[in-house]
């Protein structure tokens, strides 16, 4: 039975004292100062290859117009621009 709360052992403090600030600074950046590992540099490559593959797919798609879509007729363009008008209203709605 715990009778208070600093009794707790799961209970740990939020701010943990360290020596100065450099310290602080040091923790906090190392993520983004140490060298990327073999798995990121991976991922990131793989990321960019999907990059490029969009890229091309959007010039494309600028290049030979909508019929890519199976929009053949000139009403078929109100799939794309209620597609666009969803989108937007969803991410503009408030909670």
């Amino acid at each position: 039975m715990i009778l208070h709360r600093d009794d707790d052992p799961t209970r740990r403090p939020t701010l943990v004292e360290t020596g100065d600030f450099h310290e602080v600074t040091d923790i906090i950046t190392l993520p983004a100062e140490a060298k990327p590992t073999s798995t990121w540099v991976i991922l990131l490559l793989m990321s960019l290859s999907l990059l490029s593959v969009m890229v091309g797919m959007i010039g494309y798609l600028f290049w030979e117009g909508t019929g890519v879509w199976g929009v053949n007729i000139p009403v078929g363009w109100g799939w794309a621009i209620v597609n666009f008008v969803w989108w937007i209203v969803s991410a503009t709605r408030a909670p």
